[in-house]
């Protein structure tokens, strides 16, 4: 599952830290408050190379968290203005485990690809399974972005993880049976919710009641 995850110069991305997910995530926000931006940069690990609208000339940072098989692994590289990826880096604290590259490859999955040929070349077997793990927890994550048709139970009901943004308070009310994380997204920014109002709310109707009066 990924458990953090962070971007830098990402079009109107503004990250002031590190996004803490769980299973089921709701972004909430009025329209080009950067619900789909978000999405997409979630997203970018699974990229090859494509074409990417800069607000800046500096490259775009991405970083993840995963927890794959109760180990922490956390992954991180840039993105050029070429949509190819360098400074590409993984690591497993718990198992001594950090490989890093400075050459240019043409997607983060390619680094990937390549420490586990190395890791069965020094036959280190779990290491090789942890890896390969982590291209199902990537796999598994489900991106809902605001469709205007969808199967809502259908989706919350499959198995792993779901990005779930929405500009109607009302669908968090239908859909959402627990409340594991929410976040309130405007021009960019992100706060979580819970943070937002200094409350521990667990009440699906309080916290719609609270979020009516950011979102109409």
């Amino acid at each position: 599952m990924l458990r953090e995850f962070y971007t830098e110069n990402y079009r109107n991305l503004m990250l002031k830290k590190k996004l803490i997910l769980e299973k089921n995530n709701f972004f909430l926000g009025i329209c080009a408050s950067g619900k789909t931006n978000l999405c997409q940069a979630i997203t970018d690990i699974t990229r090859s190379i494509y074409k990417i609208n800069f607000f800046s000339e500096e490259p775009i940072y991405f970083y993840y968290k995963f927890v794959v098989c109760q180990n922490i692994v956390e992954y991180e590289y840039k993105r050029m203005k070429d949509g190819r990826v360098f400074q590409v880096s993984v690591r497993c604290d718990s198992l001594g485990m950090e490989y890093n590259s400075k050459e240019i490859m043409d997607s983060p999955i390619m680094f990937i690809h390549r420490v586990i040929t190395v890791l069965k070349e020094s036959k280190k077997e779990y290491e090789v399974q942890l890896l390969t793990d982590l291209f199902t927890e990537i796999d598994s994550i489900k991106i809902l972005d605001t469709p205007l048709k969808f199967d809502y139970d259908a989706f919350l009901d499959l198995a792993g993880q779901v990005i779930f943004t929405t500009r109607r308070v009302k669908n968090l009310k239908k859909y959402c049976k627990d409340i594991h994380c929410c976040y309130y997204i405007e021009k960019g920014n992100i706060e979580q919710v819970l943070t937002f109002f200094q409350k521990d709310i667990r009440d699906m109707n309080v916290l719609c009641k609270l979020l009516d009066k950011l979102v109409p």
